[in-house]
């Protein structure tokens, strides 16, 4: 059987960083970033809905949508936010779920959905057997995008602003990794932890690895890392 897992997490969070230790782990790895980037990029198949909806100014001179100031516009109108979601949610449902049937058609165990929206969605918590948030303090988190993307305090405050608060996104978890204060060794060291108690477990009780098989699910407490 091939199980599937949510990973989520903030802005920050060290998601990314947590996706990519996972994929070298074994994990196949479906990035809903990535894919909604190849569906933006140059010959994208959004572009032509973006430019025809939203007009010329938000397509960059290569021919890919121009992010920062999508970002601006959307970040700041939640009607335009809605505009673009329903543009791109759909192709990358699309694109995902071809994925998934190729991961399970060569018998993958493992396939993990990352996706920064999982929790605001409400769609996704259905369809993965486990949710693994990354989770870091907010303070943290602004320092990390601050450094990281050069944005100003007030822009990554309004990021976060739009996304789930930090105790939601913890509410739906079965499992935790905290990145607040770990280096990236000391973050591996982590996900390798909860990757070999997530095989153990499958391996001696799938039921309890899977909130939504049989109903049944573990605390988050228990396998908080």
């Amino acid at each position: 059987m091939t199980y599937i897992i949510g990973l989520t997490g903030g802005i920050g969070s060290g998601k990314s960083t947590v996706s990519e230790y996972l994929r070298r782990f074994g994990a196949y790895v479906i990035d809903a970033d990535a894919i909604s980037r190849q569906m933006t990029a140059i010959n994208g198949p959004a572009i032509p809905i973006i430019q025809e909806q939203f007009g010329p100014d938000y397509i960059s001179i290569d021919g890919s949508m121009n992010r920062a100031k999508m970002r601006e516009l959307v970040f700041s109108n939640l009607q335009a936010k809605n505009k673009l979601e329903l543009i791109v949610h759909p192709l990358i449902q699309h694109y995902t779920q071809t994925a998934v049937e190729h991961a399970i058609s060569i018998n993958t165990q493992f396939i993990v959905h990352d996706l920064p929206l999982l929790v605001e969605s409400g769609h996704w918590r259905k369809q993965v057997h486990h949710v693994l948030v990354v989770d870091c303090e907010r303070e943290i988190q602004i320092q990390r995008v601050i450094a990281r993307n050069g944005f100003s305090r007030n822009a990554v405050e309004l990021i976060i602003q739009q996304q789930a608060p930090r105790e939601t996104r913890l509410a739906c978890a079965d499992s935790v990794i905290n990145n607040s204060n770990l280096d990236l060794n000391q973050l591996e060291t982590r996900v390798s932890q909860w990757w070999k108690m997530a095989n153990n477990k499958l391996r001696f009780d799938p039921k309890i690895f899977c909130h939504n098989t049989q109903k049944s699910s573990i605390d988050a407490q228990e396998i908080m890392l």
